[in-house]
């Protein structure tokens, strides 16, 4: 969307072609999600290398920068963070449908205003607090809202990442925080 303000701050820019590679641009987002969603319950039931207890998961798994283990998250957090953290989000019961979290950081990031950037990862930071909270961490309140604001405006991708891969594992351990299973009734049938 920075290429369409750029080419609306343009006085000689065409309306109607800044209007088509606007739909053509979210037309590819929401069907990038779709494909993600039908992969989706694929990834969630490989079971884990290591049984995992509720406990283990009371700190993050991965750390922030270790992304790159993880290549499909990874990639899915560079390219998409809308759709990876939108899943996160969903699967852990902070939103009734994966559509509005995705949507919502979709909206936000493609402003590229530094006020809202701010704002995004204000939001993440207080949808990361939950997290915390439902898996029982002892790192949570305080100065963890400092710092996950901070990662979150400086390296939002790796965050999203990092929370990929907790939520994922905690769905494929079965961890009584996790809302929505593998295999349950659609990620793609919630409106």
């Amino acid at each position: 969307l920075a290429l369409l303000q750029r080419a609306a701050e343009d006085a000689e820019a065409d309306p109607l072609a800044i209007i088509v590679f606007f739909v053509i641009y979210v037309v590819l987002v929401f069907l990038a999600a779709k494909y993600y969603l039908g992969k989706r319950d694929a990834a969630y039931s490989i079971p884990l290398e290591v049984e995992a207890k509720p406990e283990d998961f009371q700190a993050f798994r991965a750390g922030v920068f270790e992304c790159h283990q993880r290549p499909d998250i990874c990639l899915w957090s560079l390219c998409c963070p809308w759709v990876r953290w939108g899943d996160s989000m969903w699967t852990m019961g902070n939103f009734n449908s994966f559509w509005l979290p995705m949507t919502l950081y979709f909206v936000l990031v493609s402003f590229e205003a530094v006020g809202v950037l701010i704002f995004l990862a204000l939001i993440c930071a207080l949808y990361r607090q939950e997290l915390r909270k439902k898996f029982g961490m002892a790192r949570k309140g305080g100065i963890t809202y400092l710092e996950d604001f901070c990662l979150y405006f400086w390296c939002s991708c790796c965050m999203v990442a990092q929370e990929a891969r907790h939520v994922e594992e905690a769905v494929r351990a079965d961890h009584p925080a996790v809302v929505r299973k593998a295999g349950a009734a659609g990620a793609g049938a919630e409106p």
